[in-house]
């Protein structure tokens, strides 16, 4: 009976530990800047001459931070529900930017993912 009891409690703690097995990034104590960081990877990727600036007719715009946060654009303390983060990330099957553009590269990346996990303030 001991030796089931003993068993049945290792199960259980490793268990608990799947969900701590995620590989997200660790956030660093440094606030990522909206104005700083993310607006000028917006800009310089998303901003494309068609896609999401402010004279698109087929891609609603990213020109400010109230753009940003329209809809499920941006789940502020949840980059994985962010459809911005899932797109430029590839998790989601609609990837941006398109193929024609370059993709974002992992830092950038990185950094929308902590400016989101973060809180995805206005500052």
């Amino acid at each position: 009976m001991k030796k089931y009891f003993l068993l049945i409690a290792f199960l259980l703690g490793l268990l608990a530990m799947i969900p701590a097995c995620k590989h997200d990034p660790i956030l660093p104590s440094q606030q990522v800047s909206f104005e700083n960081d993310i607006r000028p990877i917006i800009r310089g990727s998303c901003q494309h001459n068609g896609c999401h600036d402010t004279l698109s007719t087929t891609a609603k715009p990213i020109d400010s931070y109230n753009d940003m946060m329209t809809g499920e654009r941006i789940v502020a303390g949840k980059p994985h529900k962010s459809d911005l983060y899932n797109r430029v990330s590839g998790a989601s099957d609609d990837k941006m930017p398109k193929d024609s553009y370059p993709a974002l590269t992992d830092t950038q990346i990185r950094f929308l993912y902590v400016w989101i996990a973060q809180g995805a303030q206005n500052n």
